[in-house]
Parts: C-alpha cells; sequence; structure tokens
C-alpha cells in the first residue's frame, strides 16, 4: 500500500481508502456484518488505514460497525467522516449549522463511544 500526506498536513494516510457504505443491509442490500468485517480486515491487512463513513450510511449502522471494527487500533486509523444537504431530513437540519463546516461531530462520536484506547 502506498501512503500520502492529507492536505498540507503530516497525517499519512494510504492512497486506496475504504468506503463503507454498504456496511449493514439495513436499506434492502449492503453487507451484513459478518461479510463488512471481512471486507474491513482485508483492507486492513493490505495496510489501509483510511476510511469514510457518514452516520447516515444504513441508517448509522455503518457506523457502528467500523466503530466496532476498529477497537483496539483506533490509532491507527483515519476516519473520514460528513455530512451534506443530500442526508435524510434529520440529520440536513444539523447540516444547516455554521458549526458543522462539513464535519459532524456527532458522526465521528458514534463511531468512538464507548470504545477502550
Amino acid at each position: 500500500m502506498k501512503y500520502r500526506s492529507l492536505g498540507k498536513s503530516e497525517l499519512r494516510v494510504s492512497e486506496a481508502s475504504l468506503g463503507t457504505m454498504t456496511f449493514g443491509d439495513e436499506w434492502g442490500w449492503g453487507s451484513p456484518k459478518s461479510e463488512a468485517q471481512k471486507i474491513y480486515e482485508t483492507y486492513r491487512d493490505a495496510g489501509g488505514n483510511f476510511i469514510d463513513t457518514a452516520n447516515f450510511y444504513t441508517g448509522g449502522t455503518s457506523e457502528q460497525f467500523v466503530g466496532e471494527f476498529f477497537k483496539g487500533h483506533r490509532d491507527t486509523v483515519v476516519l473520514a467522516t460528513k455530512c451534506s444537504s443530500t442526508a435524510p431530513a434529520m440529520i440536513a437540519s444539523a447540516c444547516s449549522s455554521v458549526k458543522c463546516c462539513g464535519a459532524f461531530p456527532a458522526s465521528v462520536m458514534t463511531a468512538v463511544s464507548d470504545l477502550s484506547f
């Protein structure tokens, strides 16, 4: 796996990121937890460390899975989350806040809650 600096920071992220929109099958498609975990572990075994999620992917299940999967090695994972105007209504209202600025703090909190580092 090759790595690059994220923007002008010294944070090194893998060139290939793992998108987790299909982690969970609540929308009638996607990967159940066991399959999502295999995908996650294969990505990590290949050296990947840059994971994309959002708190509205599969109704929050995707983010919950990611939080469980990185337990014990959270300090080696770069987690990208977002908020957009195309999010479900309950999230979209929060995204209109100036404080949101492209990241949804509650999303990150969901992924890391109840985890020990």
